[in-house]
């Protein structure tokens, strides 16, 4: 089987908990309970499941809202900061499957910048730090070439990331975040079945 990289598979992190559980009101208590479980998991029931699947590797992004539904500024830019060093913990403990999207707090342009830029320095420093670990950086450079990068590519990294910048990442979201292009599913009940079962 060809391993997959999956963009964009959600988590929860501790500190927007109360973020998420109104998006659940709908939501039978057995299934939203289901899906916080599944969603706080970074140890073998997420991993199990991307075997299954045939997931190389998961690109983990917060399971919305996030702070974008928090009102106050100050918040928003402290728990976006808190979510991105509790996912670049999880992320370090197995760096060779999951990787993550800053979560950023989008009400402070200023701030957004700042925790992309922090974000940046994090992801170069632990690269930089792996070259010191020779069963880390054999799983990164083992990972990256099963999955078809180079051994250059490995190498500039680094580089790619530092080049990154917060214009970029607009340039990006207006590109390929087009709502004439995007799926949005829902959870609902299914009467059909509850009347046939009557």
């Amino acid at each position: 089987m060809v391993k997959k990289i999956a963009l964009e598979e959600h988590f929860l992190s501790p500190g927007l908990i109360d973020y998420w559980r109104p998006t659940m009101t709908e939501v039978a208590p057995e299934r939203a309970e289901y899906f916080f479980r599944n969603l706080s998991d970074f140890g073998e029931l997420r991993l199990k499941s991307m075997d299954d699947a045939g997931i190389a590797r998961a690109v983990l992004s917060i399971a919305g809202p996030g702070v974008q539904a928090e009102r106050d500024t100050a918040t928003a830019i402290r728990k976006a900061r808190e979510a991105n060093d509790f996912l670049a913990a999880e992320v370090q403990k197995r760096p060779e499957r999951y990787s993550g999207f800053a979560h950023l707090p989008m009400q402070d342009a200023k701030a957004a910048a700042d925790e992309l830029d922090r974000a940046k320095n994090r992801l170069i420093a632990d690269a930089v730090y792996a070259e010191d670990n020779q069963a880390t950086l054999a799983r990164w450079y083992g990972a990256s070439l099963a999955s078809g990068e180079t051994v250059d590519a490995i190498r500039t990294w680094p580089d790619h990331v530092r080049a990154v910048t917060a214009e970029a990442v607009r340039e990006a979201a207006r590109h390929w975040l087009d709502d004439r292009h995007s799926v949005t599913g829902y959870l609902v009940k299914n009467l059909q079945s509850e009347e046939k079962r009557s």
